[in-house]
């Protein structure tokens, strides 16, 4: 049984007794009581993912057949009823206490459900259809517990009317995008393919390693070394192995007319570049380089 007496209105006042004023105040108090039995019920239900939820609302369940719940200790069972009896305590026992006082008046509220309920002036809303939502949900949950907990007692043949739904992805081909994507695609082929003709005419395997490409700009570090060596053999290193390089301030004795030399001219061109450690000096702050 669910029991639920709330405030619906009140109205403050005084009147005179005598020479004395007294403060009153006038309450509108409503009760609810809803009796609440065991029965069997069919529910609307929602299946998606191993996930069960409800998919109706109370007013749409059909009622099959009323059901007498034993209670603690009949027959040596647990009781149903006493746990349903502990979960409605825990989530709606509660109460909302007003203590008039003329203008120090104040109301203390104990439990959730009070605190959910109350609206202006302190009234309250009635909470009996969100409590009797609430145990539905927790009677349908228990109710798949032990159909899961206790398969003997559930393992019969159902029909379930089934609706299901699925995604696919259909891939269409655009034949004149397909074309000029092709054509594309051999295009830049063929381009890359041409600055490579004549490979065969340099006489070794060639690489893109930083030391290929340095050598083939023509560095002053790899100048001791043949012009069509390979230098992905580290023995062809052997010359310049053991050469120490740094990147620094170069001065250079002759420069053109033409270039901006950085500096004073009288001390030769200077440049920033990667040479041999003996030929380098350490950059200078505020120092002016040239190309």
């Amino acid at each position: 049984m669910f029991n639920v007496t709330f405030r619906i209105g009140q109205k403050g006042g005084s009147r005179k007794i005598g020479n004395t004023t007294v403060n009153t105040i006038s309450t509108q108090l409503k009760s609810h009581i809803c009796n609440v039995t065991g029965g069997i019920v069919e529910y609307k239900v929602q299946l998606s993912s191993q996930t069960v939820k409800l998919a109706s609302n109370r007013s749409e369940d059909r009622f099959l057949q009323d059901q007498t719940l034993p209670g603690p200790g009949i027959d040596g069972h647990h009781s149903t009823i006493g746990g349903f009896q502990y979960a409605a305590s825990y989530l709606f026992t509660s109460s909302a206490i007003y203590d008039f006082h003329g203008a120090k008046s104040w109301t203390t509220f104990a439990g959730s459900l009070a605190n959910e309920m109350v609206g202006e002036n302190e009234t309250f809303s009635d909470p009996m259809d969100g409590m009797l939502d609430k145990m539905r949900e927790i009677a349908f949950r228990t109710a798949v517990r032990a159909g899961r907990d206790r398969a003997n007692v559930t393992d019969a043949a159902q029909s379930v009317n089934f609706h299901g739904s699925g995604t696919h992805a259909i891939y269409v081909t655009h034949t004149g995008f397909m074309v000029a994507a092709a054509a594309l695609s051999i295009a830049s082929i063929v381009a890359i393919a041409v600055l490579f003709y004549g490979w065969w005419e340099l006489g070794r395997s060639v690489y893109y390693t930083p030391l290929d490409i340095a050598k083939a700009f023509d560095a002053p570090l790899l100048a001791p070394l043949g012009s069509n060596l390979d230098l992905s053999r580290t023995g062809n290193l052997k010359p310049v192995a053991a050469e120490k390089v740094r990147y620094g301030e170069q001065v250079i004795d002759h420069a053109s007319k033409t270039q901006y030399v950085g500096g004073n001219r009288e001390h030769g061109r200077r440049r920033l570049v990667m040479g041999l450690s003996s030929d380098i000096k350490r950059p200078r702050a505020g120092q002016v380089y040239g190309n």
